[in-house]
C-alpha cells in the first residue's frame, strides 16, 4: 500500500502547476542575474527544504521497499524484540524525562522477520514520546492542565493473546489522540504535524509491515489521557 502511492506523493510535494520546485527552480534559471540577492536566497532554501521532503519519504520506505520476505521467518523472543527498540529509542526517550516500564515475559515468542518487528516498534515507541513532548508542551504553556504531579510514562507489555497469538502493547500517558484523528493514524502520508515536521509515514509503514506477518495493528486513545498501541501476531508455532 505505502509504495504504491509514494511516487505520486513525491510528485504531488511540488507539482509543476502550483510551483514548487519546477517555479522556483525556473526562476532563478531565468532570471537569477536579475533578481535581488536575497530573493536568489530565498528561492535556493525552497528548493532545498523541498527537496529534502522528498527525501525523508524515500527514506522512510527505503527500508520497507528491501523485500527480504522470501527469508524464512524466524522465532522471535518479545524480551530480546524489546530490548532491541528500546536501545534504538533510549536517548530520544531519556530527554523526555519518561519512566519506561516494561512487563514481557520470557519464553514469549512470535513468528517473523526480527529487523521488521523491530522497525515496528521503534515507529510506536516514537510515536509515544512525541505525544509524551506534546503534553509536556501543553503543561509548559497553559499551566500544566490535568492531574497535578503528571509524570511522563510509557508501558510495554506482552501476553498470550488467543492459541496461536502473542499481543505486544505500548501504552503513553501523553497528550492522547482526538476522535477524528485516530480513524486515520494508519493512512500513508496523514499527518497532525506542522508542514514540513513529518510525512505520515510512520504508522503507515508499520501497519503494511504488520501485515506481511499475518499480524494486526490497533489503537486505542484518550485524547488529554494517553494511547494505546497493540500488536497481535502468530506464536512462534502458529501453523500458516
Amino acid at each position: 500500500m505505502v509504495l504504491t502511492v509514494v511516487p505520486h506523493r513525491i510528485y504531488m510535494l511540488t507539482p509543476p502547476s502550483t510551483g514548487g520546485l519546477w517555479q522556483t527552480a525556473a526562476a532563478i534559471r531565468t532570471r537569477g542575474r536579475d533578481l535581488p540577492a536575497d530573493e536568489v536566497r530565498g528561492t535556493l532554501t525552497d528548493i532545498v527544504l523541498q527537496v529534502d521532503r522528498a527525501a525523508d519519504v524515500v527514506d522512510q520506505v527505503r527500508s520497507f521497499a528491501r523485500d527480504n520476505s522470501t527469508a524464512p521467518r524466524q522465532s522471535v523472543c518479545l524480551v530480546e524484540l524489546v530490548q532491541t527498540a528500546l536501545s534504538l529509542t533510549e536517548a530520544r526517550l531519556r530527554s523526555t524525562g519518561a519512566e519506561v516500564v516494561v512487563d514481557v515475559a520470557e519464553g514469549l515468542c512470535c513468528l517473523g522477520w526480527p529487523d521488521r518487528l523491530a522497525q515496528v516498534l521503534v515507529i510506536v515507541l516514537t510515536n509515544a514520546r512525541e505525544a509524551l513532548e506534546r503534553r509536556g508542551r501543553q503543561r509548559h504553556n497553559i499551566g500544566a492542565p490535568g492531574p497535578a504531579g503528571w509524570q511522563p510514562r510509557i508501558a510495554v507489555s506482552a501476553g498470550r493473546g488467543s492459541e496461536q497469538t502473542v499481543t505486544l502493547a505500548v501504552s503513553d500517558n501523553g497528550d492522547g489522540i482526538p476522535q477524528d484523528v485516530l480513524a486515520r493514524v494508519f493512512e500513508p502520508f496523514f499527518t497532525t504535524k506542522p508542514t514540513g515536521e513529518g510525512t505520515g509515514l510512520g504508522l503507515a509503514v508499520a501497519r503494511d509491515l504488520i501485515d506481511m506477518h499475518n499480524g494486526s495493528i490497533t489503537v486505542e486513545s484518550r485524547p488529554g489521557l494517553g494511547s494505546t498501541f497493540t500488536l497481535i501476531l502468530p506464536t512462534a508455532d502458529a501453523q500458516d
